[in-house]
């Protein structure tokens, strides 16, 4: 999986900030830690989502975290679940982004999102499958982003 997750990584990347720029028009949206491997995806942040991306072939997780207040500044303010509600969103749209890229495609076929699952300030213990981290800013919300892919074992 780690020649997929290097062939990938572009396009992913590519897929979460176009997916803030989608979603939070007007917004700025920059990279601020670049986009690479991990042995275990990590999120420790205040505001957690996670969702599972799917098909015969593959199973894969996203996971997206800020903390409340900066996602607070970004949406214009609400309590923890249209914070987490945002997070989730993002999340949705990544994937669909994702879903879009040909190199990805080509590499994982078209993956079916699952629910998301929310943590409020709560760790978020990840399997150990390698996958890609880094972080963005939407506006002045500093974004975790990671992603990781596996063979499908059902």
């Amino acid at each position: 999986m780690e020649e997929t997750l290097h062939l990938i990584r572009e396009p992913i990347w590519q897929s979460a900030m176009r997916a803030a720029t989608y979603l939070f028009p007007g917004v700025t949206i920059s990279e601020k830690v670049a986009l690479a491997s991990v042995p275990r995806l990590t999120n420790s942040h205040e505001l957690c989502c996670v969702t599972g991306a799917s098909n015969p072939s593959y199973q894969g997780i996203i996971t997206i975290g800020a903390d409340e207040s900066q996602v607070a500044d970004v949406v214009g303010g609400g309590d923890a679940m249209m914070l987490l509600d945002a997070l989730g969103e993002l999340a949705n749209n990544i994937c669909a982004e994702m879903n879009s890229e040909s190199i990805f495609v080509n590499a994982c076929g078209i993956l079916t999102q699952s629910p998301p699952v929310f943590s409020n300030r709560g760790e978020v213990f990840f399997p150990k499958v390698t996958g890609l981290q880094g972080y963005f800013s939407v506006g002045s919300c500093n974004t975790l982003f990671g992603f990781a892919i596996r063979n499908a074992t059902f």
